[in-house]
């Protein structure tokens, strides 16, 4: 719940962001966690004109500390990062959003809110709280004209020691971040996976697909994310001639406009037009189970960058389909095949590879037997694992041993 800066109460933990909390899901349930723990928990992000962090409970207030746009455009991202003005305005209401609420703990995300904790804490303007850095995306540095931004991770890294705990997403991306920083605190990965689901939910996405006007086909391949370039769609599309003709394929998500007319106009080229379904954005609530009610997830991603390159555990769209117990095609980009195969939740293939990819999906549509097995040990996966109430668990046990002192 937004309330007004001057109403600050006293909080055990404070989570700081300089972008809206909406974005990123495994700072929600960090939050809900520490609060089910019986912590007061409070968020102080960015304004974007009109997001509302609904996954927050009533119990943990929200701040507003700078004013945002949202949805990033190149320029709007320079023009929030940037700006001198929006610098100082969101480190004056963090300093004084501290001082009322004087946690014991703050979990700053990304370099922005890293650099302007560790600066206001070395300043004597707030006194020095327990702090948890978590780096959703590797650190890499802007181009030099990006001067605010890269200011911002060069701090966050000189001072990353002044943290007593930094956790990484992926084991890969703590690596690469460790040759060139020497850690002298403690690390931890907690990968990017839902909550625990005790029981799958019911699936909706046909009932979702006849909402729109869409006859469900038989067998339902479905990506749920945003529809661009990076997640191997174009190949996907080139392969679905190999396909059942029962078989189509659904695309949940935003998309970019001239990808999405590009991968229309490929399809009916193929002679698959009548079989690509992009049927635009779905509430976060019911993505879980519109990929329940799939035959297979589709969870590639192409290496277009570092960050991209080492996701294995930052993407949560293979863990969510491992909580669905649907069997997921997906890519054999550094980690990927121990978290899928090795568990049996699904099938690596080169991500542009175009026979490798219609193989594959073919494969898992004309052997259902195949398919419930799959989604069985993608199931049990999920429940021993790869959910974020196992990964969070040994940060939680730290946080309760400090808090307790």
């Amino acid at each position: 719940m937004k309330r007004s800066l001057a109403t600050a109460r006293p909080a055990d933990v404070c989570l700081v962001m300089r972008t809206p909390l909406a974005r990123y899901p495994p700072s929600i349930n960090q939050g809900r966690l520490l609060a089910e723990r019986g912590y007061r928990v409070c968020v102080l992000d960015i304004d974007d004109g009109g997001h509302v962090a609904g996954s927050l409970p009533p119990e943990i207030p929200r701040y507003v500390l700078a004013r945002g746009i949202y949805p990033w455009s190149y320029w709007r991202r320079l023009n929030l990062f940037v700006s001198r003005y929006s610098r100082f305005v969101f480190h004056r209401n963090l300093a004084q959003v501290l001082r009322q609420c004087a946690p014991r703990l703050v979990i700053a995300y990304e370099s922005p809110a890293m650099s302007a904790v560790h600066r206001l804490c070395r300043s004597g303007r707030v006194q020095k709280p327990l702090t948890i850095c978590h780096f959703h995306e590797l650190p890499l540095l802007p181009p030099w004209w990006l001067r605010g931004t890269r200011a911002d991770m060069v701090r966050a890294l000189r001072y990353i020691n002044d943290s007593d705990l930094v956790l990484f997403p992926d084991r890969g991306r703590l690596e690469e971040v460790s040759r060139t920083t020497i850690f002298k605190t403690e690390t931890q990965v907690v990968m990017n996976c839902p909550r625990r689901l005790d029981t799958v939910p019911v699936p909706r996405l046909r009932g979702f697909l006849g909402e729109r006007g869409v006859a469900p086909s038989e067998q339902l391949v479905v990506f749920c994310g945003s529809i661009s370039w990076p997640r191997g769609l174009l190949e996907v599309v080139q392969g679905m001639k190999q396909w059942p003709e029962r078989a189509s394929l659904v695309l949940v998500g935003p998309a970019n406009g001239e990808f999405l007319e590009r991968l229309l106009v490929l399809a009916r080229q193929t002679g698959v037009g009548h079989r690509v379904h992009a049927v635009g954005p779905a509430p976060a609530s019911d993505l879980l189970a519109l990929q329940a009610g799939a035959d297979v997830a589709l969870t590639i991603v192409k290496p277009t960058d570092l960050n991209k390159r080492i996701s294995a555990g930052a993407s949560n769209k293979r863990f969510e389909a491992m909580a669905v117990a649907v069997p997921q095609v997906c890519d054999q980009l550094p980690g990927v095949r121990e978290i899928v195969e090795q568990t049996g939740s699904g099938i690596c293939v080169p991500h542009d590879d175009v026979r490798a990819i219609g193989e594959a999906i073919t494969s898992l549509l004309n052997h259902p037997e195949r398919r419930k097995a799959m989604g069985a040990k993608a199931r049990e996966a999920h429940l021993q694992r790869f959910n974020y109430e196992a990964q969070f668990e040994p940060v939680l046990e730290r946080v309760s041993t400090w808090l307790r002192k």
